[in-house]
């Protein structure tokens, strides 16, 4: 008993050494403080404002006359903005709330030298260029070298607009199209030289009907409407559609805080429930609703052989009963199985097809069927370009149409 009172004196003594070491270490001074405006002026000693510390779970900050003082949570535990205090990560739940980098998706050695790169680079005007062979892809510049990145799905680069977006706001796809034409329209021109001057001037005649150039984009950022839908701030990579109040080949879209008004492709329609420009069937914009509703009766099973119409569907040609639909209705609403169709469609790739015997119809692929769509009155299918156009520039080959 007697060895054992002194050594308890010492215990209690290194026990006292070590907390005065502790508290000495969290002392601070009124200067080591930093001014910040989420501290108020005067404190309340029963419930001091404790703020987190950006991306140090083991540090907080405690507020005292406006100014903000860092401290360091004991050893194994984590500040909890939610509880206020300091605690096991478990109960503090500290780097639930932060919001970890993604990786990037490039290392420096798959980069490529570039001539075109700089060699010191300009973080607020980067450099980027175009993919020689793929729209959707486009190149940045780093450090003297070029690094391949991918645009999002459905979007093409631009080169003029120096980023990526909507096809038809990149023109991309559409300008290496007219330089292909060109080249092949040279190249026609240059074999008629050499016959005759009559022989390229009917060339050259022909050529110019031989295809129709889109519509160069005319609006300025005078031309946008301040809407209270449209956000202040834009994320490109989640652009905001609004649908045209009055036609629906038309839809705005919002930039800085103001609507745009785009014309959709030709013989399209803008769809809000799929938020992009479509054939009118996808769509379903101009399509009345008393239709719209006769349609998805029409798709739902049916487990009577009842043929009915509603009072206000009298003068719709669309029966109710599946069994009573012609197979040319049958390909246009329910679609038909096909294992050249992908079970996932890629919006910025459709897949079509030819119609064997109607120019004015084709197929596309939705979902791992294919379904019949109308080009629109007086135009053809074509398949060099992919879409309907007039006869003239689609020279639709199946005969009898």
């Amino acid at each position: 008993m007697k060895v054992f009172q002194p050594l308890l004196m010492v215990a209690l003594c290194c026990a006292a050494g070590v907390a005065r070491g502790q508290a000495n270490s969290q002392t601070f001074s009124f200067e080591d403080g930093v001014l910040d405006a989420r501290c108020p002026k005067n404190d309340n000693p029963m419930s001091p404002a404790l703020l987190p510390v950006l991306n140090d779970c083991g540090k907080f900050q405690k507020c005292f006359q406006g100014r903000a003082f860092t401290l360091s949570c004991p050893a194994g535990q984590e500040f909890g903005v939610q509880i206020q205090r300091c605690d096991y990560p478990a109960f503090a739940r500290c780097r639930q709330g932060f919001v970890q980098p993604q990786p990037a998706a490039f290392r420096y050695e798959e980069g490529r030298s570039d001539t075109r790169c700089p060699r010191f680079d300009d973080p607020f005007n980067p450099l980027h260029l175009a993919h020689p062979t793929d729209c959707r892809r486009f190149y940045k510049c780093f450090d003297g070298r070029a690094f391949e990145l991918q645009c999002p799905e459905g979007q093409e680069w631009g080169n003029a607009l120096g980023r990526c977006d909507y096809p038809f706001l990149a023109r991309c796809t559409t300008s290496r199209q007219d330089n292909q034409v060109a080249s092949e329209e040279s190249t026609d021109g240059a074999a008629s030289l050499e016959s005759s001057n009559e022989e390229k001037d009917a060339s050259v005649q022909q050529a110019a009907r031989k295809y129709v150039r889109p519509a160069k984009a005319e609006f300025t950022y005078s031309a946008g409407v301040y809407d209270v839908r449209c956000p202040k701030f834009d994320d490109p990579f989640r652009p905001i559609h609004i649908a045209h109040p009055t036609d629906c080949r038309k839809f705005q879209k919002c930039f800085d805080g103001r609507a745009y008004t785009i014309d959709c492709p030709p013989g399209q329609e803008f769809g809000q429930r799929i938020n992009r420009c479509d054939y009118p069937q996808f769509a379903q914009c101009s399509q009345p609703k008393a239709s719209r509703k006769n349609l998805r009766k029409a798709a739902a099973p049916m487990y009577d052989d009842s043929y009915y119409y509603d009072d206000d569907d009298a003068g719709n040609d669309v029966p109710l009963d599946s069994a009573e639909w012609t197979p040319e209705q049958r390909e246009m609403i329910a679609g038909i199985a096909d294992m050249r169709c992908p079970d996932k469609d890629d919006p910025s790739e459709p897949i079509h097809f030819t119609h064997p015997r109607d120019c004015g119809k084709f197929y596309k692929c939705y979902s791992g069927r294919i379904f019949l769509i109308n080009c629109p009155i007086g135009q053809h299918w074509s398949v060099r370009y992919d879409r309907c156009d007039y006869p003239k520039v689609a020279k639709c080959t199946i005969r009898g149409s």
